[in-house]
């Protein structure tokens, strides 16, 4: 890895550009020398099978050899431009296997250290976690029974209020330690192997994009459309720009405004990982941002494919309305008014049975099933839940759906 750790020091993560490393973003092999490659491999091949057919049947001899000239080029003409791209990615998709970390894995009981100790990079686990999981694997298996530890790969780790510890996962989890807190760690054979890898200038390139799109995108809690963004990431191509909106939808440092397949109006946003990883920065250690509205990740790995932004910004270029700008992003903070609505019906810290917020429960339950943010009742609804929650319930003024709808209402 190319991070430095320093004893007791607990602001850590992956670097921008070993999580480029990682992610094989970057082909190892150039397209263009795989076609050669492969369709040099495919005209020997057929010119050898039609020579030896030929030698079998030497009576034919002058009857095969053109037979076989004419199929081998033919086969080699073949070989379209399609399908040595399909070949190009059979080779990447080997290297993407070979190099990419585990967000999860299962293995051997590794040592103990305290969260405050955790490094990036690292697999890890709660032992209060595993302690509880061992002693129900025992009584279903028997007292000799050892269950093997689930550890996850930390992206990033910092200290928060002195005594806790903020542990970001790859998968997208994110936890809150006692600082002294046991956890069981082991190594990552993979990340450990990075510093192998070579540092190339289009790697280099990545990495800086993937740092700058993360810093612009911490100031931006709505988030930004993809077009948007590249306007903003002036000193990058949009090559170098695809490929850190990739690894960063990778790692769960960023989502889209919809479960669907990329495009140049698309909203990204920050995850709460991704903005662990930028808090976690040994540049940025600052005091903690209060009230900061960030999309949590699922803990899935996101299932949208490395390359996915691939092309989309020189498809788009000059082909962007700022219409239709302004509607991706205003569909998109419906979305998520609705979702955060859905989530503070289900919250048991509000006192949903005080009688003041009857009225109130109905017109979000309303704006819910309608599928509408924009009721005018809304606004008044909101102002009495703040009242009540600020009277009554203190511990939901963190939760981050009823900030959103606070401030978008009030």
């Amino acid at each position: 890895m190319s991070a430095t750790h320093s004893p007791g020091d607990s602001y850590d993560r992956i670097e921008a550009i070993d999580l480029v490393i990682a992610s094989a973003v970057i082909r190892e092999v150039p397209e263009d020398t795989t076609r050669l490659v492969f369709g040099s491999i495919v005209f020997a091949f057929f010119f050898a099978v039609d020579i030896i057919f030929v030698v079998a049947f030497g009576a034919a001899l002058f009857v095969g050899v053109i037979p076989a000239i004419v199929v081998a080029i033919f086969s080699a003409r073949k070989v379209e431009a399609s399908r040595l791209e399909f070949v190009a990615d059979a080779i990447h998709d080997f290297w993407v296997t070979r190099r990419q970390p585990p967000d999860e894995q299962e293995s051997d009981y590794g040592s103990i250290t305290s969260a405050n100790g955790l490094h990036a990079g690292q697999l890890a686990c709660s032992k209060k976690v595993y302690d509880q999981h061992r002693r129900e694997h025992r009584e279903n298996y028997g007292r000799s029974a050892v269950p093997l530890v689930t550890y996850h790969l930390v992206l990033a780790t910092y200290p928060k209020s002195g005594t806790q510890q903020v542990v970001a996962f790859t998968n997208g989890r994110h936890l809150t330690w006692h600082s002294m807190s046991n956890v069981i760690v082991d190594n990552c054979v993979k990340i450990d192997m990075l510093s192998d890898y070579e540092r190339s200038d289009a790697t280099r390139r990545v990495a800086g994009a993937l740092e700058e799109l993360v810093t612009v995108l911490v100031e931006l809690e709505d988030g930004e459309v993809v077009q948007r963004l590249a306007e903003r990431l002036v000193a990058y191509d949009n090559g170098a720009i695809e490929d850190a909106l990739d690894v960063a939808l990778h790692w769960n440092m960023v989502c889209l405004s919809r479960d669907e397949a990329p495009t140049a109006n698309s909203v990204v946003r920050l995850t709460r990982v991704g903005f662990d990883w930028y808090l976690a920065s040994s540049e940025f250690q600052p005091k903690l941002s209060k009230g900061r509205v960030v999309e949590d990740a699922p803990e899935a790995q996101n299932q949208i494919n490395i390359g996915a932004f691939a092309g989309i910004l020189n498809i788009a270029s000059g082909d962007i309305s700022g219409t239709n700008i302004a509607n991706a992003e205003a569909e998109s903070l419906n979305d998520r008014l609705i979702a955060s609505m859905a989530e503070i019906l289900a919250l048991r810290e509000i006192p949903w049975s005080d009688s003041r917020l009857v009225e109130a429960r109905a017109d979000i339950e309303d704006a819910v099933k309608q599928n509408d943010p924009s009721s005018p009742s809304l606004k008044r609804a909101f102002a009495m839940l703040q009242k009540v929650c600020s009277e009554v319930a203190f511990g939901v003024l963190g939760n981050g759906a009823y900030q959103l709808l606070i401030q978008h209402f009030l």
